[in-house]
């Protein structure tokens, strides 16, 4: 596939995202802003969203010509009932230009859907899922806090495919406590025989206080080598790219045609608006994040503020950073006339060439991208791009 169908930095469009910051419990290796779900709560920040919805229609700097992609995340979105992430997005098409055609995606568990609940997600309106899978051993799932699964991947799968949906993603975490390698193979196994449209890997990390930072920092994890990460990682790739999926970002794998258009909003310097308590929004050179906190987010958006926590305006030099930071995860690589001499900073240009002598970076049909040795050590890339600046 040409890089320039994975890359579009010349367009006008922008995407949406929501946080709904509900779950039915909190996974292990969750750092995300998260609150286990009451039913009052819940209504107070259906309220609270719809209100800021339209405080940033009329007050906001988002600006957009056209909205291409919606993203409902968390948490768990299914926490709230279909009728309550209808109402959410009903309120968003009023409020914005939302393209007929946009991808609208909605993250689930699982144990939180049936084919009723999916119906009814379809006909409200979505048109992409996705489902945290992270493992199909009883085992590993147990260890991450997680349910174990009630059926097969497969069967699962083809009741949402029943409901009307055929972009569907599944979410696969590898470097887990006492994972093996065979044991990782059996996911992606189980992944590729349920037929999804799209398949993301993520390798473990641990954040600060989640459970897994306490058990690390006790010496009670046990966790997979740095080798033995870098094999799953490369087992996953082999066989799913042998499956037919385009690798186009890092942890992205699809078929043809269903790429994730609201992720690559992020990864081309796309605007993002982030609604919700603790999202992110990426405008420009503008960045703020919400309160993280539902009850003072509620609380700001009654008074008719806006319930933003930080805000910063990036410099030119940070914000070409950023981008490259971002358009580097694609294996597409970036468009080269972006990273000219004279269009880049000294010390990022300099940085880059230093990069490619070292093999990590390469220039190809007029893009720069991840060598082989470069999507191995991506974090080391990222380490020293990120250092620019700060």
């Amino acid at each position: 596939m040409s890089p320039l169908s994975l890359n579009k930095y010349d367009d006008h469009t922008a995407g949406i995202y929501v946080h709904i910051p509900f779950c039915r419990y909190r996974c292990h290796f969750c750092a995300f802003y998260v609150e286990l779900h009451r039913p009052q709560l819940a209504i107070n920040f259906i309220q609270a969203l719809c209100r800021e919805i339209d405080l940033q229609a009329d007050r906001g700097h988002f600006r957009p010509e056209r909205i291409t992609s919606v993203y409902l995340g968390g948490g768990t979105p299914t926490a709230l009932p279909p009728s309550a992430l209808s109402q959410i997005l009903h309120q968003i098409r009023k409020a914005f230009p939302i393209e007929p055609d946009a991808e609208i995606t909605v993250e689930a568990s699982f144990d939180s859907v049936s084919e009723p609940i999916l119906a009814q997600l379809k006909q409200a309106g979505f048109t992409r899922i996705s489902f945290g899978l992270e493992a199909v051993d009883a085992s590993q799932l147990h260890r991450l806090g997680r349910p174990s699964l009630t059926k097969d991947i497969t069967s699962l799968l083809d009741t949402t495919r029943r409901a009307g949906f055929t972009d569907i993603n599944l979410d696969l975490m590898y470097g887990l406590p006492a994972q093996s390698l065979p044991s990782w193979q059996e996911s992606v196994e189980a992944t590729l025989a349920a037929h999804p449209a799209h398949v993301s890997t993520y390798a473990l990390t641990i954040e600060e206080g989640t459970p897994f930072h306490q058990t690390l920092s006790d010496g009670t994890l046990a966790l997979p080598d740095e080798s033995l990460v870098l094999e799953m990682a490369d087992a996953a790739h082999a066989r799913l790219t042998s499956a037919g999926f385009v690798h186009y970002e890092l942890s992205n794998y699809a078929r043809p045609a269903h790429l994730s258009r609201h992720n690559m909003h992020y990864w081309t310097d796309h605007d993002v608006l982030g609604l919700g308590p603790s999202a992110h929004s990426h405008l420009g050179a503008y960045r703020f994040s919400n309160i993280p906190d539902v009850g003072l987010y509620a609380s700001a958006v009654a008074t008719g503020f806006l319930p933003i926590a930080e805000s910063a305006h990036l410099t030119a030099n940070e914000a070409a950073r950023d981008q490259l930071i971002f358009g580097l995860r694609l294996t597409g690589g970036i468009p080269s006339p972006l990273i000219s001499r004279d269009g880049m900073p000294p010390d990022i240009f300099e940085t880059i060439h230093s990069l490619e002598t070292q093999d990590l970076l390469i220039t190809q049909q007029g893009f720069l991208r991840l060598t082989e040795k470069g999507r191995r050590l991506a974090d080391t890339v990222a380490s020293k791009l990120s250092s620019l600046y700060l």
